[in-house]
């Protein structure tokens, strides 16, 4: 895990290092083909150990490590809010998959493979290399709409079989 953390903050220098813009874009550029090449590099290293990573740090840090802090202010932020904040993003997460269950419980295949489809693709292009809570985030709001569908199907149920 300390190799991993190491290659991270090494990749995030050649980010965030460069002021100008010019130099910034190209950086940037520079850094996703490092994340490439380090990414492929521990998947011929330790496939087992790399599979294992992915399906477990990789899919939290994918789809619940976000942190809505300013980056700067990450170290001064009290570790408890910060595990605050990662378990409401693990619920939402979890409610997302209950909502696509409940979704296709009630025979809604079309709604469940539309929505479905992008979380998908975002976990299938990101979570093999080294993965970024940034890079979901144009998902969450699928994310919350398959939460929300996941509650309402549950409420109405629940309502139902009490009613």
């Amino acid at each position: 895990m300390l190799r991993y953390v190491h290659q991270w903050q090494d990749i995030r220098r050649i980010w965030t290092e460069p002021t100008e813009s010019d130099a910034r874009a190209r950086a940037r550029v520079a850094a996703d083909a490092e994340y490439w090449r380090v990414g492929l590099e521990n998947i011929r290293a330790q496939p087992l150990a790399w599979a294992a990573r992915r399906a477990t740090t990789g899919l939290f840090v994918l789809w619940a490590g976000d942190l809505p802090i300013r980056y700067s202010d990450i170290n001064r932020t009290p570790g408890a809010v910060i595990h605050a904040i990662w378990t409401a993003d693990a619920a939402l997460a979890l409610l997302a998959v209950l909502g696509i269950l409940a979704l296709v419980g009630t025979g809604r295949l079309e709604p469940t493979v539309l929505l479905g489809t992008l979380i998908v693709y975002v976990t299938a292009v990101h979570l093999p290399l080294l993965t970024e809570a940034r890079q979901s985030l144009p998902a969450k709001p699928v994310m919350i709409a398959l939460a929300v569908a996941g509650v309402a199907t549950w409420w109405t149920r629940r309502r139902a079989t009490r009613g």
